[in-house]
């Protein structure tokens, strides 16, 4: 008979001893001495070692609340317990839970998890949506490795909706909705404030806001210039109260103003099958870009209360249509908004100040149409204008690259060494110098996405 307690004892032991040597570094660390060369090497492996270590933790939290030592310990539940011996809040707590217990039923995920491949928020996310579409899995586990964790959390949401039988969505819908709630306080000469509810309500209120944001920037534009989390306290003030708090050397004064209707356009994405039929079919998608997936009920709903753009699919195709334009037309600029919500640079989640890019130079192809257009956002379409930073080969979703990177579509590989060289090969393209103005520009788009993180 196998002594357990003594192999726990024994595995618990090992641990603890491949510990000691880190902790030894550790005490022996003063980040001023590290080389700045060698301090992102030095990062790097720290980060693996954590996600080694949270690994492990994740596929045994489960073990560890089957045997009740949170009872004997006297907590009200598993989730306290843990979250007390690892020193974070019930929540995170609670999610690791969850997700060890659907690690013992997706094979690929938890074999990810032990090699170190996934964070645990990175392997919880997977585990939602392959829990409930497991055909989703492989496809998870790839976008959770190369894309962000926000961006795997709203696929992880679209594939489990796949799925989703429409009366279970309307349920979830009531119950979101049964749930909604908005509280706020006061902090350190602070006012908070936390709201949550239905994602349709929550979708068309950010669109107000982004709305109201852009034509605050626009009004402030040859004044006081601040970040885009300023104007969005401003415009969220203004669309409940009416007003715009305005700031000056001497005093703070709320200046009435009247303002006009704000256009709203929301935009919905859903299968034409799903439309006519009234529930979502198998690979059928009913959901607002960015946001999340919706019944169709809802979505029905929804077209009564504001000027929507209904944008439908019967295939794959969205708009196949040739504009020897430059500027996309109104069709095309939706249905990219459709199709590509975000920003394409792998990593990046801003849905807000997209700028339309061509994949091809349209001084070569005269033309614009969807198949060849990416969505930047303003940080990175900078990037690219001013430090010639490219795409790498392929489409969708994708790395960013320097020019110095070897995956960089004008990279030139360094001449092998030989006794009679011959002469050095032209530079690599770079930008041209860059006007103040637009100079400007990419400093405070830096400074936008540093505050977005």
């Amino acid at each position: 008979m196998t002594n357990t307690s003594s192999y726990r004892s024994q595995l618990a032991g090992q641990l603890r001893d491949a510990a000691a040597p880190v902790r030894t570094l550790l005490s022996d660390l003063s980040p001023a001495d590290v080389p700045l060369p060698y301090a992102v090497d030095i990062l790097d492996a720290f980060i693996e070692l954590e996600r080694l270590a949270a690994s492990g933790k994740v596929l045994i939290a489960a073990r560890a609340a089957e045997s009740e030592a949170w009872r004997r310990a006297g907590s009200p539940s598993a989730a306290a317990w843990l979250a007390l011996r690892q020193g974070t809040d019930t929540g995170r707590a609670r999610a690791d839970l969850e997700t060890s217990q659907q690690l013992g039923g997706l094979t690929g995920t938890a074999d990810a998890v032990r090699n170190g491949e996934l964070s645990p928020q990175q392997a919880g996310a997977v585990a939602a949506g392959a829990s409930v579409n497991p055909a989703a899995e492989d496809d998870l586990l790839e976008t959770a490795k190369s894309d962000s964790l926000r961006h795997t959390k709203e696929e992880a949401a679209r594939r489990r909706a796949e799925v989703e039988g429409e009366e279970s969505k309307v349920e979830r819908e009531r119950k979101v909705r049964a749930g909604r709630k908005t509280y706020w306080w006061s902090k350190g000469g602070r006012w908070c404030m936390y709201a949550e509810g239905p994602l349709a309500e929550g979708a068309e209120l950010q669109q107000a806001l982004e709305n109201r944001i852009g034509e605050i920037h626009r009004d402030r534009r040859n004044g006081q210039r601040e970040g885009r989390e300023q104007y969005a306290y401003d415009a969220l003030v203004d669309l409940v109260c009416g007003r715009t708090p305005t700031t000056s050397d001497a005093v703070v004064a709320d200046r009435p103003r009247t303002r006009e209707s704000v256009r709203r356009l929301m935009l919905v994405r859903v299968d034409l099958a799903a439309l006519v039929n009234g529930a979502v079919g198998d690979g059928d998608v009913c959901e607002i870009p960015g946001i999340g997936p919706v019944s169709v009920e809802q979505a029905r709903t929804m077209f009564g209360d504001s000027i929507l753009r209904l944008v439908t699919t019967n295939g794959t195709a969205v708009i196949d249509v040739v504009n020897p334009a430059r500027k996309p037309t109104e069709a095309q600029r939706i249905a990219k908004l459709w199709t590509d919500p975000k920003c394409c640079v792998a990593g990046c989640n801003r849905t807000v100040d997209l700028e339309y890019e061509h994949r091809e130079d349209y001084a070569r192809t005269q033309h614009t149409v969807l198949v060849e257009s990416e969505h930047m956002c303003t940080f990175h379409h900078q990037l690219k204008t001013l430090e010639n930073w490219q795409l790498v080969a392929g489409t969708g979703r994708r790395a960013f690259v320097d020019p110095d990177d070897p995956r960089h579509p004008h990279h030139t590989p360094d001449p092998p060494e030989s006794p009679t060289r011959a002469p050095e090969p032209p530079g690599r393209p770079r930008a041209a110098p860059a006007s103040p103005e637009l100079r400007a520009r990419y400093d405070a788009a830096h400074r936008a996405a540093r505050r977005a993180e």
